[in-house]
């Protein structure tokens, strides 16, 4: 469950917890009346449905039931031409790519392709003062790729690809930044807009994340997802 929300005071959580099944739930809204809202219950397949409207008429919408392969597809629209596409429908392999670009012509792509392990990398850019995209991907191998950039160019990449450990890595690039990379992690990041990011988690078998992210619009966006054998 994932809450997203900014000037009018967006809180947003998320909680998934699966044994086998990923299940994502995300509802975003803010001033603009912005609502995503994404959902996957599955068992063996990864499913996820996200629809996003505001008043710039943007809208967004993922949907990928599969059997053994992951596929999403993406398709925004704004009446500023903001077009994101995500498509990668695979039997085995995991392909992703994004392509976001907002009135500021701000683009960010992301593409990655894998075999047996699930590889995510995620960029995401507004003009808005912060846009932030998280996506968890389960499997063998556990990798995440974070970039979240707003118009004070507060910037955060986290990434763990591991093969069986789960690591993480985040980079953060803005008025202050720390940097880790173990099991446990906790980050703060702040911008001249007072965005705040703090994410940690700590597993053993089990993958739990806990993201808050704040700004001077109060927005407010947590994750947790304490899982069982899944990531």
């Amino acid at each position: 469950m994932i809450a997203t929300s900014t000037t009018s005071y967006l809180a947003s959580s998320t909680s998934h917890s699966t044994s086998s099944t990923t299940g994502i739930m995300i509802t975003t809204s803010s001033t603009n009346d912005l609502t995503s809202s994404i959902s996957h219950p599955t068992s063996s397949t990864t499913g996820i449905m996200i629809t996003t409207s505001s008043t710039n008429d943007l809208t967004s919408s993922i949907s990928h039931p599969t059997s053994s392969a992951t596929g999403i597809m993406i398709t925004t629209s704004t009446t500023s031409d903001l077009t994101s596409s995500i498509s990668h429908p695979t039997s085995s392999t995991t392909s992703i790519m994004i392509t976001t670009s907002t009135t500021t012509d701000l683009t960010s792509s992301t593409s990655h392709s894998t075999s047996s392990t699930t590889s995510i990398m995620i960029t995401t850019s507004s003009t808005s003062d912060l846009t932030s995209s998280i996506s968890h991907p389960t499997g063998s191998t556990t990798s995440i790729m974070i970039t979240t950039s707003s118009t004070n160019d507060l910037t955060s990449s986290i990434s763990h690809p591991t093969s069986s450990t789960t690591g993480i890595m985040i980079t953060t690039s803005s008025t202050s930044s720390s940097t880790s990379s173990t099991t446990s992690i906790m980050i703060t990041t702040s911008s001249t807009s007072d965005l705040t990011s703090s994410t940690s988690r700590s597993t053993s078998s089990t993958t739990s994340i806990m993201i808050t992210t704040s700004s001077t619009n109060d927005l407010t966006s947590s994750i947790s997802h304490p899982t069982s054998s899944t990531t």
